[in-house]
């Protein structure tokens, strides 16, 4: 370890003397460099597996990070909004206001309240706050209260006014959506508030999470094999559940059996509260009363499996091992939240008020800058996508391609995610439900800022983009075909103003154009234009899934056609509008190789997990070399060498 920390301050310090020699570098620029080269395995040819290549020495110099560029990103940003907090607003110097406050108020009372417990941090004291009723303690904790005493095996009862479904919905408030019921919420056009009650999907449970869970509730250790097993057969029961519904509605629709009385059902408030009382108590923990009137209707489908679970007996065994499995994903949800400090849990659970903090101290300054800057860039980046789809690889029509181009034209861009000339009425209103914070209460500070978060998505303004769980590099959503590029991307290893234009294109450029791709790939395409139906069944399109595939299966297939898009816009970016000077003066690395160990700074990380949107990075990164000729002419990569194949993989 100290070797390498050792080789990689010996490139900086001969980059800055090189600077002394008269190559002006920009620091950022010397600082990129130089991890580019400490990140590098030169024993690894890269013709053959150009992620070891360029990221085999990777984690050796990043032995404090256990993750990817992303979560890096997060944490460089929350790192300069805690420099924000300490110098513009100490908590020794700040008068915390326990009534009326703006949302720099609970911004403050609520970052604080996190700071004078972020070293004691126990998830199990939201318990205290969040119990299965209003008399009723969680059965595991109880248990583990009466665990010295003689007793082999404990007794859960559930006192006279314990509501199950009323505990599923307010716990659905907290953001555990998927257990018995799973709502999805809207507003439609005219203001109407739309809640869908739904079969909950599929999904899975990590066992040794579990464990962690129980053994860390107190309960004996004889008992703890006992409860984690109990917590598995029940998330197993009710996944089976589930499964055997979605089996039968599948089935009945291949029949072609029409039952009018399993038709999707509607309903007002009132009307729930008369027939089906179960469904009444979840929706009112579920919904606040603040968000409904008398328009505010709820919709049930998957008619069959509600019918079996209202009519369902519950035995109070089986109350009890549900109440255990539903306390475990409660607390999971938690330390999720709260993985990498309480402090990035706060800024990601009030993006908005803490962006505008940090636009005001520390992005203002060098806004106009900032803005040309990327501007510029995105400018680009969309003059060279767009000629690569005029090449009209899958033979479009004239008006396919001008209504893509529209498409693109109409998509709007939000550096930092705030609302339009840094609106404060606009984020007042936003954070308005959110009762006075209290600087001496996290755990209920918390709980109710993640009761308005998860209510959020329903209130957003239509220029934000409120996801429940915020990225800090740019990301596309298509449905209001928005582009947002994060505070958190303004900084290295993803950008510097400062940076050679070679580093930003292959970095931050090759990211424009992934999630510019986002707008004309498969999906927006399948939903946005029935005009396109007919490109998706062409020949052309057939053959270019079918060799992406071939290359490496993936469930993702918008996600490849992205990364290869994007990086191959990024570098016809460079070269196009580079062409007089490709070669940066500050290193001898030829431009073309140096282009792509940038970008693979983007794809190193410690593992290889996958989640349910990308392939793992090392599959990434060699598919974007693979099926780019750019990589093997900068690598001189021998045809028929691993990443030179004889066909190449290309949609657009």
């Amino acid at each position: 370890m100290t070797s390498m920390r050792l080789q990689l301050n010996f490139i900086i310090l001969t980059l800055c003397c090189m600077q002394s020699s008269g190559d002006r570098i920009s620091l950022p620029t010397q600082k990129q460099l130089a991890t580019i080269l400490a990140s590098m395995d030169n024993s690894t040819d890269a013709c053959e597996d150009f992620y070891t290549h360029a990221c085999g020495n990777w984690a050796e110099q990043h032995a404090n990070e256990d993750y990817g560029i992303s979560n890096m990103m997060q944490t460089i940003y929350v790192n300069e909004i805690d420099d924000v907090m300490l110098k513009e607003y100490p908590m020794d110097q700040h008068q915390f206001r326990r009534a009326q406050q703006n949302v720099t108020e609970k911004a403050l009372a609520y970052y604080y309240s996190c700071f004078r417990i972020k070293y004691s941090l126990n998830e199990f004291k939201f318990l205290d706050l969040v119990k299965p009723g209003p008399r009723d303690e969680w059965p595991l904790l109880e248990e583990a209260q009466l665990r010295r005493k003689a007793a082999n095996r404990f007794t859960w009862t559930p006192t006279e006014n314990f509501n199950l479904f009323a505990l599923v919905g307010e716990l659905n408030g907290y953001g555990i959506n998927n257990e018995l019921i799973k709502t999805i919420s809207l507003y439609l056009e005219n203001g109407t508030l739309v809640t869908i009650l739904a079969k909950p999907d599929l999904a899975g449970i990590d066992v040794d999470e579990i464990k962690v869970v129980v053994e860390e509730s107190g309960v004996r250790k004889i008992a703890v094999n006992r409860l984690v097993r109990e917590i598995q057969q029940t998330h197993d029961h009710w996944q089976a559940v589930y499964k055997n519904f979605t089996k039968i509605e599948k089935q009945e629709t291949e029949d072609g059996e029409d039952d009018d009385d399993d038709d999707d059902l509607t309903f007002s408030y009132e009307e729930l509260q008369k027939d089906s009382p179960r469904l009444y108590a979840f929706i009112s923990k579920a919904i606040p009363l603040q968000l409904r009137d008398e328009a505010s209707v709820v919709g049930l489908t998957d008619v069959k499996y509600f019918k079996s679970l209202l009519a369902k007996q519950w035995q109070q065994e089986e109350v009890r091992k549900l109440c255990n499995y539903l306390m475990v994903k409660f607390v999971l949800s938690l330390k999720r939240a709260h993985g990498y400090g309480c402090n990035i849990s706060v800024v990601n659970h009030m993006p908005f008020a803490f962006h505008a903090l940090y636009y005001q101290h520390r992005f203002l300054p060098y806004a106009s800058d900032f803005n040309r800057d990327i501007n510029a860039m995105t400018r680009k980046i969309f003059k060279y996508i767009m000629e690569i789809i005029n090449e009209n690889h899958l033979k479009m029509t004239a008006k396919q391609l001008r209504t893509m181009r529209k498409r693109f034209q109409q998509m709007s861009i939000n550096l930092g995610n705030l609302p339009t000339d840094m609106n404060y009425e606009i984020l007042e209103k936003l954070y308005s439900d959110i009762p006075d914070l209290d600087v001496n209460n996290y755990y209920e500070n918390h709980l109710k800022v993640k009761r308005h978060n998860v209510l959020e998505q329903l209130a957003c303004p239509s220029n934000l983009s409120c996801r429940d769980d915020p990225d800090h590099i740019p990301y596309y959503e298509r449905l209001s075909n928005m582009m947002t590029i994060p505070f958190g991307t303004l900084k290295p290893p993803m950008y510097d103003i400062s940076f050679d234009p070679l580093l930003s294109l292959s970095t931050l450029g090759t990211i424009l154009g992934h999630e510019l791709a986002h707008v004309v790939d498969t999906t927006t395409l399948s939903m946005s234009y029935p005009i396109f139906e007919q490109v998706l069944q062409q020949p052309e399109v057939e053959q270019a899934m079918a060799c992406m595939q071939g290359q490496h299966p993936t469930s993702t297939i918008d996600e490849r056609i992205a990364d290869l898009l994007g990086a191959r816009v990024a570098f016809q970016t460079y070269k196009r509008e580079y062409s007089l000077r490709l070669q940066p003066r500050f290193t001898s690395i030829p431009w073309n190789r140096l282009f792509f160990l940038n970008l693979a700074q983007f794809f190193c990380t410690k593992n290889q997990d996958f989640d349910n949107e990308h392939d793992s990075s090392l599959i990434r990164l060699n598919q974007i070399a693979m099926n780019l000729k750019e990589f093997s002419e900068a690598f001189q990569c021998p045809l028929g060498s691993k990443l030179n194949p004889e066909r190449r993989c290309r949609f657009y």
